[in-house]
């Protein structure tokens, strides 16, 4: 039994190490993607004020910088929410779990006493 639990146990820390993997490797992911949206925003920001249609590009960069600053806001509420149902629904299966477990070890003591019960009697 001991080997066992040291099994599940060094089963249950690789597979936390993969789940530390995949989190690291799903925020490396996000903020490239955040960091390349922000800096193609940048770009567009206009530089030469010599340029006879700067103020018109200026204009156009700050309604360019507002839409992207309102998608953002946006955006991250709509994975927030995404977040918020994912970390419930992982809530409900880890409940679901133990409340199933509580069940199996409920029917596998019966089984046990039941059996224990029919051997005293077959002694008698």
């Amino acid at each position: 039994e001991r080997i066992a639990n040291n099994r599940d146990q060094h089963n249950a820390s690789d597979l936390e190490r993969q789940v530390d993997k995949e989190c690291d490797r799903f925020i490396d992911d996000v903020r490239t993607r955040v960091n390349r949206m922000h800096d193609e925003i940048k770009a567009r920001r206009p530089t030469d004020e010599r340029q006879p249609d700067y103020p018109a590009r200026t204009q156009q960069y700050a309604q360019l910088a507002s839409a992207a600053s309102v998608g953002i806001r946006r955006v991250t509420a709509w994975v927030n929410k995404i977040f918020d149902r994912l970390i419930e629904l992982a809530k409900q299966a880890v409940q679901w779990l133990v409340d199933m477990a509580h069940s199996v070890v409920d029917i596998i003591t019966l089984i046990r006493d039941s059996f224990t019960l029919f051997a005293r009697s077959l002694s008698n």
